[in-house]
């Protein structure tokens, strides 16, 4: 970001309070045992955002398979398709994560944790 020929960097945000509101799913709540806070950042280039994802959510009881872990806002979505990522839940299983044009970040993991960390992807 350009101030008056100053550049800055973005701010995590962070998933419990976006502006003012958590955007966690239902019982999701972050893990903060060791790990950063569940963020989002993006950087914006040309007409696009760059999204980034960092931290580690948690579920008691575990995530069911398909179910939505998160909800991003408008301008923080992508615009076409859909992405998906490979990612770690509970005890080291893989899975994948999906990232939905409507927002939703959709966890087909299972397991009680999901880590963001490395997670990224355009706006369109």
């Amino acid at each position: 970001m350009n101030t008056g020929g100053v550049t800055t960097a973005p701010l995590w945000k962070s998933l419990q309070d976006f502006d003012g509101i958590s955007i966690l799913g239902v019982g999701v709540a972050q893990y903060l045992n060791g790990f950063n806070p569940a963020q989002a950042m993006r950087v914006q280039y040309g007409t696009a955002y760059l999204v980034t994802l960092r931290g580690m959510l948690v579920k008691p009881g575990g995530f069911a398979v398909g179910g939505t872990a998160f909800t991003l806002p408008a301008g923080w979505r992508p615009t076409v398709g859909r992405l998906s990522f490979a990612v770690t839940g509970h005890e080291a299983t893989r899975g994948r994560l999906d990232v939905l044009t409507n927002g939703n970040v959709v966890n087909n993991v299972g397991g009680s944790y999901l880590d963001l960390c490395g997670v990224s992807f355009y706006t369109n």
